[in-house]
């Protein structure tokens, strides 16, 4: 006569699904606590599901994990598969010995944590030491409205695929990032920025073109990312209806001569702009346009600056 054993029934339940897996009485709970340590088999041969089509699990179980399902709150349809038409043991996250037909294993994880996160909005992990590749996951959070992942220690390459799928985004840090960009010249994305920093990255050369067709951009950094050729009248038309505007430390050429900025924050250093000083706004407070190569006279109209705290020109021919 076989020696008899208690049965080991692992379990992972983990505490996340909580959100779409929750008790819905005191009474639901004690079925499961019951159900998990009732069983009275002689080994431990567990079956998954997927590869293990014979075993008819045992009728009591089948039930009391019905009456389980009707215990609870199954908002992401975990447990859709359990039916009083199927066999238990080929439901989803269920798995059954094939030599005592009960059920030694119930998994209700979620398939993809990130389902739970779909309705997020602000997602902030700058100035993390995040390493490693760029997480292809982050293209599912359909609602993000604002992305920062700046400053981390992440590598490799970004496609746009990755933000195909964000019509949502409004603000977008990816500023001190190492790892390279690849963007179709053609790309447009479903979204319309008003706030990116792209500043400290491998941009360059070409200042990258997708950008030109945010139209609702209040503030843009993408200094110090080595770029040095641009689509003039793009920029200049772009550039026109930024507020904080910072381009500094790249190599950009043009003749600004004709260039009206309404910005505020304009820094413009450490390029190779030329021509005559361009047009700035009375309202700007913060202006540097030193070391470029700009030449000529002061404007008339920057006699009429209200709040200006900083200007700088050092290093032009001026």
């Amino acid at each position: 006569m076989d020696k008899q054993t208690s049965i080991d029934i692992p379990i992972s339940i983990n505490p996340c699904s909580l959100v779409s897996l929750s008790m819905a009485t005191f009474t639901s709970q004690i079925l499961v606590i019951l159900f998990l340590f009732q069983s009275t088999t002689t080994s431990h041969i567990g079956l998954s599901n997927n590869v293990h089509k014979v075993v008819h699990c045992n009728e009591k179980d089948r039930r009391i994990l019905l009456m389980f399902k009707r215990g609870v709150v199954d908002d992401h349809d975990r447990l859709s598969t359990w039916s009083s038409e199927e066999d238990c043991c080929a439901w989803s996250g269920v798995e059954c010995s094939n030599i005592t037909h009960r059920v030694t294993k119930l998994d209700l994880q979620p398939k993809n944590y990130v389902d739970y996160f779909k309705p997020l909005k602000d997602l902030d992990l700058s100035h993390n030491m995040f390493y490693g590749s760029y997480p292809s996951t982050l293209a599912n959070l359909s609602s993000l409205v604002s992305l920062r992942i700046g400053s981390n220690s992440l590598s490799g390459g970004i496609s746009q695929t990755i933000f195909s799928n964000l019509p949502n985004l409004e603000v977008l840090d990816l500023s001190n990032l190492t790892f390279a960009f690849h963007f179709h010249p053609d790309f447009i994305p479903p979204f319309q920025l008003g706030w990116l920093d792209m500043s400290n990255t491998n941009q360059g050369p070409y200042f990258p073109s997708w950008i030109y067709t945010q139209k609702l951009l209040y503030s843009l950094d993408i200094s110090s990312s080595r770029i040095s050729i641009i689509e003039e009248y793009k920029l200049w038309s772009l550039i026109a209806r930024i507020d904080t505007l910072l381009l500094s430390n790249n190599s950009i050429s043009g003749d600004m001569s004709n260039v009206t900025l309404n910005s505020t924050e304009i820094y413009l250093d450490h390029n190779n702009f030329t021509g005559m000083l361009p047009h700035i706004s009375p309202n700007a407070t913060h202006v540097d346009l030193s070391y470029n190569s700009f030449s000529g006279t002061i404007p008339c109209g920057w006699k009429y600056f209200k709040d200006l705290e900083l200007i700088n020109l050092w290093n032009n021919q001026l």
